[in-house]
């Protein structure tokens, strides 16, 4: 088996471990948003890794689950029991797939059960629950304002006394700038505003880079780890035996005392490394 293929399975196998426990919160949360995205991620990425590695079985049975996912992630269909027990069948079925995959590198046989789980997941996309596709809403035109009609002020009376009103020079479009008087003050041109920008921004080149998500945790293979473990199991007895041989030598105190605090930092970080959060013990008793 291929590095890829390897890094698929267990990719795979840890997001169907995470549709399991989505399932299972989802029937006694079934308008959950969340839910049902981590479980379209899943099948998605099952369906997504398949198309080039050559898995048709795969392909096929994460494609009609997909679709399924796809109506209830839209909410064009309403979660119930009998969509519960389709995608937990089809769940187990992708595993028996895997598990095929990683026994002989083949999908094994099945094509007819396949057919059958296709079946079944497309007669739930036809469940009565489904609401049917809004049509395309078309917005309303703007009634257009009228226009503003201009009035005339209305003419004053011959009786009315006033002063005469003086009637202003018609002024020309052409008409030529007046010469501005020499100690007059010229108009400040007004300046483009800099833009401050603190020290504290520019990034450091010294600095280093803060890792991401991605890059801030490895997988690392069990058996690795427990390697490691008899490692520093060996690693204490012989410091014991460094420490018991050397106790009456003043010189060597310091440096078995460093050598106890090594020892003893290492072989903590090397468990806190293998251990396993307990939820994954505990995560598949629900559905049990």
């Amino acid at each position: 088996m291929d590095d890829l293929t390897h890094e698929f399975l267990l990719e795979s196998q840890e997001g169907l471990d995470r549709m399991e426990r989505c399932l299972t919160e989802l029937e006694a949360r079934p308008a959950d948003a969340g839910l049902l995205a981590e479980i379209f991620r899943a099948v998605h990425t099952i369906k997504g890794a398949t198309g080039f590695l050559g898995f048709s079985r795969l392909e096929a049975l994460s494609h009609s689950g997909e679709n399924l996912l796809g109506l209830l992630r839209d909410g064009r269909l309403t979660v119930n029991p009998e969509i519960i027990s389709g995608l937990l069948a089809l769940l187990d079925r992708l595993r028996g797939v895997l598990g095929a995959i990683e026994s002989d590198g083949t999908e094994g046989q099945g094509e007819d059960d396949d057919r059958a789980m296709i079946a079944r997941l497309d007669a739930l996309q036809l469940s009565p629950s489904r609401v049917p596709a809004a049509p395309p809403s078309r917005k309303p035109a703007r009634p257009r304002a009228p226009r503003a009609r201009k009035v005339a002020p209305p003419p004053e009376s011959a009786g009315e006394a006033g002063p005469p009103r003086e009637t202003p020079a018609p002024s020309s479009s052409t008409a030529e700038p007046q010469p501005r008087s020499p100690s007059a003050p010229a108009p400040a041109i007004p300046s483009r505003p800099e833009v401050y920008q603190p020290v504290e921004s520019a990034p450091s080149p010294d600095a280093p880079a803060t890792p991401n998500g991605a890059d801030s945790t490895l997988r690392v293979e069990v058996e690795l780890l427990n390697r490691m473990m008899n490692l520093v199991g060996e690693l204490v007895l012989t410091r014991n035996q460094i420490l018991q041989a050397t106790s009456a030598d003043a010189q060597f105190a310091p440096l078995g005392r460093r050598l106890d605090m090594v020892t003893a930092d290492l072989r903590e970080a090397v468990m806190r490394a293998r251990m396993q959060p307990v939820s994954h013990v505990f995560s598949r008793f629900p559905r049990l």
